[in-house]
C-alpha cells in the first residue's frame, strides 16, 4: 500500500469514527441499546486498528537501522 492509499485509509477510518460516535448518541437518546453496542464495538474497532497502526508507525521511527555508539 503507498503512502496516499494509507492516508486516505487513515482518513475514512476517521471519518467513521466521527460519524458511529454520533451515531451513538442518537442510538442512546432514542433508546435503541442494541443499535448503540452495535456501533460502539464498530468504532471500538476502528479505533483499535489505528492505534496500532499508529504504534507501529511509532515503532519503526524510534528504532533505527543503526546501532548508537552507547550499545556498543
Amino acid at each position: 500500500m503507498n503512502p496516499e492509499q494509507l492516508q486516505q485509509l487513515i482518513k475514512w477510518l476517521n471519518i467513521q469514527i466521527v460519524r458511529l460516535t454520533e451515531s451513538i448518541q442518537e442510538a442512546h437518546q432514542t433508546n435503541n441499546y442494541g443499535r448503540e453496542l452495535q456501533y460502539q464495538g464498530m468504532r471500538d474497532a476502528f479505533q483499535k486498528f489505528l492505534n496500532k497502526f499508529n504504534n507501529a508507525n511509532d515503532e519503526k521511527v524510534k528504532s533505527p537501522n543503526k546501532r548508537s555508539r552507547n550499545t556498543i
